[in-house]
């Protein structure tokens, strides 16, 4: 009687243990096994041999393969600056370029100091020459020589796209549109990163920081931004994320501004949030009373009324008792199964 060889295919399932960042695939899949003896290699043609062509679009630079982006196709570009950050915490400048067909990362690599991008801005119409290399995710040019031509407007009307269809990577670099609730902003001395609560899940946007701008009031606000995707990826260079790149307050549209004070409302009983008539402010903030059972400054805030306890995350320092009655305004959300706050604020106390 013959033996017969059998492969196997091992699947991290829900049991198994993966580090931080490592890519998993769903319990819900379909897969094949074939033994060594029988796995189908699928080799592409040789591309062939001579000059390469030069690659005049966005679209046709970003749309190479990895192994193709690496054979350096002379690209050359005309087309408007989306965003540019002249040191995004590398010492390296961050830039996106848009023309007619997409959008493509530019990839300037500095030794020492980076004069070649000083005089770019957001809004430069410029013509750019360079090479194909792959980035951390897609395609990118690489050993760009920049000339500004004059100034452009950004591009009209983006496609707008939910984060689902951001997290497929097929709008990697592309100059989008989305829109939803601000729940959080985090500033930085040269950058500003937004929360951006969709519906569909949330996002961080990184904003360059206008100086004296006010980003407080942003908020609760209900916004409509245009930005470029951008990956967020592990150190084996695998995407495990999203986020947008947008240059400033000029690309963001205020649809319906914050309540001018998120206390106006009346309170909530905390065992009502997150039931059915919750859900038609739940873009909001939602204002609770109770008498605080802990507080952790700076860090964690938990109150009980009459129907149940909560405990919300916030950055507020105010020193509270425990047994005070509290007034405290935030972002609903569910935690463990059970309601809990992402971001609150304090206000009263008795």
């Amino acid at each position: 009687m013959g033996i017969e060889r059998v492969s196997v295919c091992k699947l991290a399932g829900r049991g198994s243990a993966l580090p931080l960042g490592r890519v998993a695939l769903s319990a819900a899949l379909l897969f094949t096994c074939l033994s060594p003896a029988g796995q189908a290699q699928s080799v592409a043609a040789p591309l062939p041999e001579g000059k390469l062509p030069t690659l005049t679009t966005a679209r046709a630079a970003h749309s190479l393969t990895d192994e193709e982006a690496r054979r350096a196709y002379p690209v050359h570009l005309r087309g408007v600056i989306t965003y540019f950050d002249p040191d995004f915490g590398t010492g390296q400048p961050a830039i996106f370029i848009h023309d007619a067909t997409g959008s493509i990362f530019i990839k300037m690599v500095c030794k020492l100091t980076c004069n070649a991008a000083e005089p770019l801005f957001v809004g430069a119409l410029v013509d750019v020459r360079g090479v194909s290399a792959p980035g951390g995710f897609g395609p990118v040019v690489g050993d760009p020589e920049i000339r500004v031509l004059g100034r452009a407007p950004l591009p009209p009307n983006p496609p707008r796209v939910g984060l689902a269809i951001l997290k497929t990577g097929a709008w990697d670099a592309q100059w989008v549109e989305v829109e939803g609730s601000v729940h959080r902003v985090v500033e930085y001395p040269r950058v500003v990163v937004l929360r951006l609560e969709m519906a569909d899940g949330s996002i961080p946007i990184l904003m360059m920081k206008d100086p004296g701008a006010n980003y407080a009031n942003l908020v609760d606000a209900q916004v409509r931004i245009h930005a470029n995707a951008a990956p967020t990826m592990n150190s084996d260079g695998q995407m495990i994320g999203v986020h947008l790149q947008t240059p400033n307050l000029s690309t963001l549209e205020i649809i319906e501004p914050a309540p001018s004070d998120p206390f106006a409302r009346l309170a909530t009983p905390i065992g009502n949030l997150m039931k059915w008539t919750h859900y038609s402010t739940s873009a909001h903030r939602v204002h609770v009373r109770g008498t605080v059972t802990l507080q952790w400054p700076g860090s964690l805030l938990c109150i009980r009324d009459a129907t149940r306890g909560i405990c919300a995350m916030t950055s507020q320092t105010t020193r509270v008792a425990e047994g005070t009655l509290v007034d405290v305004a935030g972002f609903a959300e569910i935690d463990d199964n059970a309601p809990g706050y992402r971001r609150c604020d304090l206000q009263k106390c008795w």
